[in-house]
This record gives C-alpha cells, structure tokens and sequence, in this order.
C-alpha cells in the first residue's frame, strides 16, 4: 500500500491497524528474547552439570584404576608406597571365601568382567546420547539460524516501510 495515495481516513485506518500489530510484534518479539535469554540460562546451567557430572565420573575412574593398581601391586608382592601392608582399608574375607579363596578369586574376575562389560556399554551409549544431542541441537541451531535469517530480513523491510508511512503521516499532519 502506497501511504502518499490514501485518503485521511483509510490512513487513520491504517495508522490505529499498524498500532495495533506492532504493539502485538514488539510484544512478542521481547517474548521471544526473553525466552532465548531464560534458555541460553537453562543451557548453561545443564552444560555445567553435565560437566560436572563427568569430572566425577573420571574422578570415580581415577580412583578404580588406583584400586586396580593397588591389587596388581599386591599380586606382584611389591610393597606400597607407604610401606603399609595394605593401601586401603583391612577388610577381612567373607566365612565362605576365607576357606575358598580360589573360589573368591573366580567371583571377583567373573564380577570385574562384568563391571568391564557393563562399563564399555554404558560409555559407548553414553557417547551415542551425546552424539544423537549434539545432532539435534544441531539441527535446532541451524533453523533458529534460519529463522534470525528471515526474521532480520522481514525486520529490515518493515523497517523501510515504517520510514515511508512516518514521512506520509508527516507530510498529513503538515497539511492541516
């Protein structure tokens, strides 16, 4: 619409409709930063505890490869750098495996290939959730990407617009 060949009333018209939209554009576009500004919140705080979360899982490795060590070191009757009979707390044998230890020897290298199985498991899923995120939020990132895009271009066009109706109004107001 070419505001210089309205009338004064289908420009009073126009003018109270333009009103009207930008007041619900402007409100929604602060929605919407507010929105990406409550979520770059939310992001950060997750990325942190998942951050987190995996310094304590490494921490928690560290630690059992120092176990793992500790009970190699014994195996090879070497003695610990303290000079201590045990680096760890004295736990004594169960009844049923201080007379077996063969048997409690069994239990435990059938238990660690366990716990080997279980940890090569969930470390691999563990990449696979990382990795199906990582593409989804890529994916997302990429059509907000598009969306700023159009969102810019439509601005920058009402923006030439706005000019030309406010130069119109003008020119109106300047008739009177």
């Amino acid at each position: 619409m070419d505001p210089k060949k309205m009338n004064r009333k289908r420009f009073q018209v126009a003018k109270n409709d333009l009103g009207v939209e930008l007041t619900k554009l402007t409100n929604a576009s602060m929605d919407l930063n507010s929105s990406l500004e409550k979520a770059n919140e939310l992001f950060d705080n997750m990325l942190k505890n998942i951050k987190d979360r995996q310094a304590d899982i490494v921490k928690s490795c560290r630690k059992l490869e120092n176990q793992y060590g500790e009970a190699i070191r014994v195996l090879d009757d070497k003695p610990n750098a303290s000079g201590d009979e045990s680096g760890g707390e004295n736990e004594l044998l169960p009844k049923g495996y201080a007379e077996d230890v063969k048997k409690f020897v069994t239990d435990c290298r059938d238990s660690f290939n366990g716990h080997g199985v279980i940890m090569k498991n969930e470390c691999s899923a563990m990449e696979d959730l990382f990795k199906s995120y990582n593409n989804m939020l890529q994916v997302s990132i990429d059509e907000l990407k598009n969306r700023e895009v159009v969102i810019g271009n439509l601005r920058r066009t009402l923006r030439c617009k706005l000019s030309i109706f406010g130069r119109t109004e003008v020119e109106y107001s300047d008739s009177k």
